[in-house]
Protein backbone atom coordinates (compact mmCIF):
# COMPACT_ATOMS: atom_id res chain seq x y z
CA UNK A 1 0.00 0.00 0.00
CA UNK A 2 1.24 3.50 -1.08
CA UNK A 3 1.68 6.31 1.46
CA UNK A 4 -0.94 7.63 -0.49
CA UNK A 5 -3.19 4.97 -0.05
CA UNK A 6 -2.10 4.63 3.76
CA UNK A 7 -3.20 8.19 4.59
CA UNK A 8 -6.36 8.53 2.75
CA UNK A 9 -7.33 5.07 4.30
CA UNK A 10 -6.70 6.18 7.65
CA UNK A 11 -8.15 9.48 7.50
CA UNK A 12 -11.16 8.19 5.71
CA UNK A 13 -11.22 5.43 8.94
CA UNK A 14 -11.46 8.09 10.97
CA UNK A 15 -14.58 9.22 8.75
CA UNK A 16 -16.17 6.13 9.17
CA UNK A 17 -15.83 6.01 12.92
CA UNK A 18 -18.03 9.37 13.35
CA UNK A 19 -20.49 8.00 10.61
CA UNK A 20 -20.72 5.10 13.13
CA UNK A 21 -21.43 7.68 15.61
CA UNK A 22 -24.01 9.07 13.55
CA UNK A 23 -25.36 5.82 12.86
CA UNK A 24 -25.97 5.56 16.47
CA UNK A 25 -27.42 8.92 17.07
CA UNK A 26 -30.34 8.31 14.76
CA UNK A 27 -30.58 4.84 15.75
CA UNK A 28 -31.60 6.30 19.07
CA UNK A 29 -33.47 9.27 17.84
CA UNK A 30 -36.08 6.51 15.88
CA UNK A 31 -36.23 4.95 19.41
CA UNK A 32 -36.84 8.20 21.15
CA UNK A 33 -39.48 8.81 18.70
CA UNK A 34 -40.87 5.21 19.30
CA UNK A 35 -40.90 4.82 23.02
CA UNK A 36 -42.05 8.13 24.24
CA UNK A 37 -41.72 10.88 21.51
CA UNK A 38 -39.33 14.22 22.75
CA UNK A 39 -38.41 16.61 20.19
CA UNK A 40 -35.79 18.08 22.66
CA UNK A 41 -34.00 15.02 22.87
CA UNK A 42 -33.94 14.56 19.58
CA UNK A 43 -33.17 18.18 18.74
CA UNK A 44 -30.11 17.88 20.97
CA UNK A 45 -28.84 14.93 18.87
CA UNK A 46 -29.05 17.03 16.13
CA UNK A 47 -26.65 19.04 17.68
CA UNK A 48 -24.35 15.91 18.32
CA UNK A 49 -24.62 15.10 14.52
CA UNK A 50 -23.67 18.83 13.74
CA UNK A 51 -20.88 18.31 15.60
CA UNK A 52 -19.71 15.04 14.32
CA UNK A 53 -20.15 16.45 10.71
CA UNK A 54 -18.07 19.24 11.50
CA UNK A 55 -15.20 17.33 12.60
CA UNK A 56 -15.55 14.70 9.16
CA UNK A 57 -15.40 18.22 7.01
CA UNK A 58 -12.09 19.01 9.26
CA UNK A 59 -11.00 15.63 8.19
CA UNK A 60 -11.92 15.98 4.63
CA UNK A 61 -10.30 19.16 4.02
CA UNK A 62 -7.34 17.89 5.45
CA UNK A 63 -6.80 15.23 3.14
CA UNK A 64 -7.70 17.51 -0.04
CA UNK A 65 -4.10 17.31 -1.33
CA UNK A 66 -4.13 13.85 -1.05
CA UNK A 67 -7.35 13.51 -2.47
CA UNK A 68 -6.18 15.82 -5.61
CA UNK A 69 -2.73 13.18 -6.20
CA UNK A 70 -4.84 10.04 -5.74
CA UNK A 71 -7.37 11.33 -8.85
CA UNK A 72 -3.99 11.23 -10.73
CA UNK A 73 -2.59 8.20 -9.86
CA UNK A 74 -4.99 5.89 -7.94
CA UNK A 75 -3.65 2.94 -6.51
CA UNK A 76 -5.05 0.59 -3.91
CA UNK A 77 -3.93 -2.49 -4.39
CA UNK A 78 -5.07 -4.62 -1.74
CA UNK A 79 -8.68 -2.70 -1.94
CA UNK A 80 -8.71 -1.44 1.39
CA UNK A 81 -9.86 2.23 1.07
CA UNK A 82 -12.06 0.81 -1.63
CA UNK A 83 -13.54 -1.07 1.54
CA UNK A 84 -13.81 1.54 3.78
CA UNK A 85 -15.21 4.30 1.32
CA UNK A 86 -17.70 1.60 0.58
CA UNK A 87 -18.22 0.84 4.54
CA UNK A 88 -19.06 4.91 4.72
CA UNK A 89 -21.67 4.81 1.67
CA UNK A 90 -23.09 1.78 3.75
CA UNK A 91 -23.57 3.56 6.58
CA UNK A 92 -24.48 7.05 4.99
CA UNK A 93 -27.18 5.64 3.29
CA UNK A 94 -28.65 3.93 6.45
CA UNK A 95 -28.73 7.26 8.28
CA UNK A 96 -30.21 8.47 5.47
CA UNK A 97 -32.84 6.04 6.40
CA UNK A 98 -33.06 6.50 10.00
CA UNK A 99 -32.98 10.25 9.54
CA UNK A 100 -36.46 10.10 7.16
CA UNK A 101 -38.53 7.66 9.48
CA UNK A 102 -37.63 10.14 12.49
CA UNK A 103 -38.51 12.57 10.29
CA UNK A 104 -42.06 11.56 9.34
CA UNK A 105 -42.03 10.73 13.20
CA UNK A 106 -41.57 14.32 14.06
CA UNK A 107 -44.18 15.22 11.59
CA UNK A 108 -46.55 12.82 12.94
CA UNK A 109 -45.99 13.75 16.58
CA UNK A 110 -46.75 18.03 15.30
CA UNK A 111 -49.99 16.91 14.23
CA UNK A 112 -51.18 14.75 16.94
CA UNK A 113 -49.95 17.45 19.20
CA UNK A 114 -52.05 20.23 17.15
CA UNK A 115 -55.17 17.94 17.26
CA UNK A 116 -54.54 17.24 20.86
CA UNK A 117 -54.32 21.02 21.21
CA UNK A 118 -57.18 21.80 18.90
CA UNK A 119 -59.17 19.75 20.75
CA UNK A 120 -58.55 21.09 24.11
CA UNK A 121 -59.35 24.61 23.07
CA UNK A 122 -63.04 23.25 21.26
CA UNK A 123 -63.59 21.92 25.10
CA UNK A 124 -63.04 25.15 26.56
CA UNK A 125 -64.61 27.34 24.30
CA UNK A 126 -67.73 24.47 24.74
CA UNK A 127 -67.09 24.85 28.21
CA UNK A 128 -67.11 28.64 28.61
CA UNK A 129 -70.67 28.84 26.33
CA UNK A 130 -72.17 26.51 28.48
CA UNK A 131 -71.17 29.05 31.29
CA UNK A 132 -72.64 32.17 30.08
CA UNK A 133 -75.63 30.11 28.59
CA UNK A 134 -76.30 29.15 32.52
CA UNK A 135 -75.45 32.85 33.55
CA UNK A 136 -77.62 34.52 31.17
Amino acid sequence: MSNLSKQLTHAYRQQAERYSRIRELARRQMQVMEDSPDPGAVLEMCRQVEELMAEITVIEGAIEPAKRCWTEQPTDPDGELDAVLKSIEDVIQEIAGAQAQVQQKLLDFVQQEKQRSEAVRASMSANRARTLYKAG
